[in-house]
């Protein structure tokens, strides 16, 4: 603070000079006094210079971690205490209360009877200190009646001791500055003044280090796991230790994913992708032992989350009394359960489904978990299937049945659908919902449902114009019923095995009735089961007797001329037209036939009738898949394989690449056939025929040129010759 000099007049100069000089003679310990700190500087005015002095206390605080500044503060005291040299307290009459007239209420040398309130902040005029002190002793005059109570002086005189001049004081501050935290100490000042010299001395207060505390959180989870589309609630509280003072802070409740139950953060930062959800910080103190309830925060989980765990957190900063550190609870994490579903095997029709034809396909579900099966159902969901063939794909919501077996939910459609294009197909099906998607969904929770069948042709033969006889089964596809439309003969049908899906006597009169009327032994029908049964004898084919070596493996047949020839190794027969009145007949004694190209009769008259006979003594027939039409008689120890991309290649319908494609051609044979095993690929037409031709993929004619054709016994083949042709009906 700035002292201003005040002299009153010259009198009081020349006294001030001799006091000074007095005391400096005198030893004593004014001698370190300023000159300019007289008692005329807002000193006391007495008569009794030389025995009172005044004194100013300056009062300061620091705050923890800063810098000194001047206190405020009305609840700020300051004591002044008198003491000997020898430092110890003495109370006896050294600091004096003036009356008005300065003079001491109970004379030189009457004890200390301050109090409290006298030593308070004053606010002095110029001179005397700038409000933030305690004077004791002032330059105002008597008349001065802004103060409520009378100065105080020092009385500095130590005779009384026998030390001399000289006089020691004690000055200390008490209470807590304006803004300052409490608990903190105060310097006590030991000031030395001389009789008529006011002195300036100055009390601290230290703020104490900010007291220690903490907070830590918990949250706690609702549920141990949850499934996508489902809400969770974490709650959270925030607890204070027991340290002292106040803690103040912000908080808020938090939620990430994680991909573990125990995720782990950076300090002081949050987690990754930590979210308020939408809930804003707040603001809170606590005292020491305090505890906070943090409401609770409920989230949707939503269908699309890749993770593992959805975890809640309460964020509170800061976490201690440093000011600027982030804390955070222990992270309470919740699993999320994928829905998981098991996909029962896809059941399709007893009978092949057609291209145009509507059909059932039966799917299942099956989930083992109540809550699972409950998600399942929520949000108006749909069982559904899509069905996939190449770039084809068609979908189809349908609706379901639930049922319950224990704690066991199987959710079943069975769908009616009708599919255009042939071909292997894969079914994927599932349920969506407006919370999950299962299946083959955009945001798929599980794997989906998917199983393979196929929608196909289902080409039939047919015989024409005569019987068919077999030492075993006679197999393919019929409507069964209605028409009978597909497989069948038009006269007769005899076999050792079961005739199934082929009708007999198309042919007759009066429609085929029950499909039956021709199938032998006449047995009952039972189903798509018609006949079979009867002894049917083995066909012998014609023995070779003078024959002539082929002289090639490809012969031309529209050159060959008529004649038996006889050729070991593969015999290909490519595109050809036999000439009218031509009977060829070759014996292949090892080898296959490989059929390769269309194989006609040439216009003839009914005396000039060409004729084709191929007999494969050890060997299969294989007939290209390009192949339409075929002329001629042919028997084959082995099997007659309907389509083939080469010899000795047939096409596997299951196995072969593109088979379907490959043998979608109709074949037509004009003769007879006689084989091992017909083994008949071709997938041109079907039975019902929405959409593909309701005609047979091989048909054998009976024609009439087998029978009309010349008879090529002079060529060597053991037969008989015929007067003449009688077409009589069966004899049954």
């Amino acid at each position: 603070m700035k002292v201003f000099s005040m002299l009153r007049n010259k009198w009081m100069l020349q006294i001030f000079g001799v006091l000074l000089l007095g005391v400096i003679f005198a030893g004593g310990y004014g001698a370190v006094q300023p000159v300019k700190a007289a008692a005329a500087e807002c000193g006391v005015h007495t008569g009794r210079m030389s025995s009172l002095a005044g004194l100013i206390v300056e009062v300061n605080w620091v705050p923890y971690g800063s810098s000194s500044r001047q206190a405020t503060g009305s609840g700020i005291t300051v004591r002044v205490w008198a003491s000997d040299s020898r430092g110890d307290s003495d109370r006896g009459g050294n600091i004096i209360q003036m009356d008005r007239s300065w003079n001491g209420y109970s004379g030189y040398g009457t004890s200390e009877t301050i109090t409290s309130n006298d030593l308070q902040f004053r606010q002095y005029s110029s001179g005397c200190g700038d409000g933030y002190n305690v004077v004791l002793g002032y330059g105002q005059g008597s008349t001065d009646t802004s103060y409520n109570r009378s100065p105080w002086a020092l009385d500095c005189d130590e005779s009384q001791f026998g030390d001399g001049n000289g006089r020691l004081f004690s000055a200390r501050g008490y209470g807590t500055p304006s803004g300052a935290r409490s608990g903190g100490t105060w310097t006590t000042s030991v000031i030395r003044s001389n009789n008529g010299f006011t002195i300036t001395t100055s009390t601290t207060y230290y703020e104490p280090a900010p007291p220690n505390w903490a907070l830590s959180g918990s949250t706690s989870r609702n549920i141990s796991s949850v499934y996508p589309g489902q809400p969770v609630t974490f709650t959270s509280s925030i607890l204070r230790d027991s340290q002292g003072g106040t803690a103040s802070f912000q908080y808020g409740p938090r939620y990430f994913y994680s991909s573990t139950n125990s995720p782990t953060r950076t300090a002081d930062q949050p987690y990754a992708g930590e979210s308020s959800g939408g809930v804003a910080n707040r603001s809170a103190t606590l005292g020491p032992n305090g505890s906070l309830s943090v409401a609770p925060q409920t989230i949707t989980v939503p269908t699309s989350a890749s993770a593992n765990y959805i975890c809640g957190v309460v964020a509170f900063s800061p976490y201690n009394n440093s000011g600027s550190l982030n804390g955070r609870s222990s992270p309470s994490c919740i699993f999320i359960q994928k829905p998981e579903i098991s996909c029962n095997a896809l059941t399709s029709p007893a009978t092949v489904a057609e291209p145009g034809f509507a059909f059932n396909l039966a799917a299942t579900i099956t989930g083992s978990s109540t809550a699972q099966m409950n998600l399942f159902l929520s949000g108006n969901p749909t069982f559904y299937m899509r069905y996939v063939n190449n770039a084809t794909s068609v979908v189809t919501n349908v609706t379901f049945t639930r049922s319950q077996s224990g704690s066991t939910y199987t959710l079943t459609a069975n769908p009616n659908i009708t599919l255009v294009d042939a071909g292997l197909y894969t079914a994927e099906w599932g349920v969506t919902s407006s919370t999950v998607t299962l299946g083959a969904g955009s945001d798929v929770q599980s794997p989906g449902c998917s199983a393979g069948f196929k929608v196909e042709n289902k080409p039939y033969f047919t015989t024409t114009g005569g019987d068919i006889y077999s030492q075993g089964s006679i197999t393919s596809w019929n409507t069964n019923g209605g028409t009978y439309d597909g497989a069948g003969s038009q006269l007769a049908a005899l076999a050792t095995g079961n005739i199934t899906s082929f009708i007999t006597g198309s042919g007759v009169s009066g429609g085929v009735g029950t499909g039956s009327k021709l199938a032998f032994a006449n047995t009952t029908k039972v189903g798509t089961k018609y006949g079979g049964g009867y002894a049917v004898s083995t066909a012998t084919p014609p023995s070779m007797t003078t024959t002539s070596p082929l002289g090639t493996g490809a012969p031309d047949l529209n050159t060959l001329a008529s004649g038996t020839y006889r050729i070991s190794g593969t015999l290909t027969l490519s595109a050809s037209s036999i000439p009218a009145g031509r009977n060829i007949t070759i014996f292949v004694t090892s080898g296959n036939l490989f059929i390769r190209g269309n194989i006609n009769y040439g216009a003839y008259a009914l005396g000039s009738i060409p004729r084709l006979t191929v007999i494969v003594q050890n060997g299969n027939i294989y007939v290209d898949n390009d192949v339409n039409i075929v002329h001629g008689v042919f028997y084959s120890s082995g099997d007659f394989y309907s389509c083939a991309t080469a010899n000795n290649t047939p096409v596997n319908l299951n196995t072969t690449a593109n088979a379907f494609n490959l043998c979608n051609r109709q074949l037509t044979v004009y003769g007879t056939v006689v084989a091992n095993q017909l083994i008949l690929s071709r997938t041109y037409g079907t039975v019902h025929g929405s959409g593909v031709l309701a005609l047979p993929a091989e048909n054998f004619i009976y024609s009439p040129e087998v029978w009309l054709a010349p008879s090529a016994n002079t060529s060597g083949i053991n037969g008989s010759d015929w007067d003449s042709y009688v077409s009589l009906p069966p004899i049954l």
